[in-house]
């Protein structure tokens, strides 16, 4: 009996190490800037706009993805034993579009400082599609690839999210970062975030030959 208690007891350490290193936490980031570019010649170079804007527009014309949306995150809260297990971008909506047509969210590795064209030539991933008409108007939520957002975050300390038209006429009005009047507040990127599972090779040791043990014993 004291063998099987014993073997049981170990098992129990090596699972409470197993959930102590699982602990989630969720953080909440409002973006460096809030940008809109443009296509001015509708050549694929975005070479006008800015950031701080009222509010930022999305628009695809005649085959061209004409405004785009830029957000740039400072992610080095998040550290390198972590892992995003869920994302999720939230955006305030100002009235309701009407043009049917999806938008696209695209990451990118960014320098969380706005520069065009530059910000829009860099490679992107895309991490999310929703259709602007159905999210309707005010505060909608997004959620995005996990794992692709995880792998952009450990390859620098900000993440850049590229909002755009996926279809011709797609577009959308989005909230400014600096609309204090907005009842929804700024762009805001969650992430639920747990540390990487880490258990010392001993303990795993002790669990499995203690496991083993008291099968053996049974028998």
């Amino acid at each position: 009996m004291v063998r099987v208690l014993h073997c049981c007891a170990a098992f129990a350490i090596l699972a409470s190490c197993m959930a102590e290193t699982g602990r989630g936490a969720i953080v909440n980031l409002t973006p460096n800037f809030d940008a809109t570019l443009r296509d001015d010649g509708f050549d694929g170079t975005f070479n006008s706009g800015g950031n701080g804007n009222f509010f930022n527009t999305i628009r695809r014309i005649d085959g061209v993805v004409n405004e785009v949306l830029f957000f740039e995150f400072d992610v080095s809260v998040v550290g390198d034993s972590e892992m995003v297990s869920s994302a999720t971008l939230s955006l305030g909506v100002f009235g309701t579009p009407n043009d049917p047509g999806d938008i696209e969210i695209l990451a990118y590795q960014a320098d969380g400082v706005l520069t065009f064209p530059d910000d829009g030539a860099r490679p992107s991933t895309l991490v999310a599609t929703y259709d602007p008409i159905s999210e309707g108007s005010g505060t909608i939520s997004i959620s995005l690839d996990a794992a692709t957002v995880d792998g952009f975050i450990k390859g620098g300390d900000f993440i850049g999210f590229r909002l755009q038209g996926a279809e011709d006429q797609a577009d959308t009005t989005i909230q400014g970062v600096v609309n204090v009047f907005d009842p929804g507040g700024p762009p805001t990127l969650t992430l639920d975030i747990s540390a990487v599972p880490e258990p010392t090779s001993a303990v795993l040791l002790m669990g499995l030959v203690s496991v083993v043990a008291c099968k053996r014993r049974r028998r």
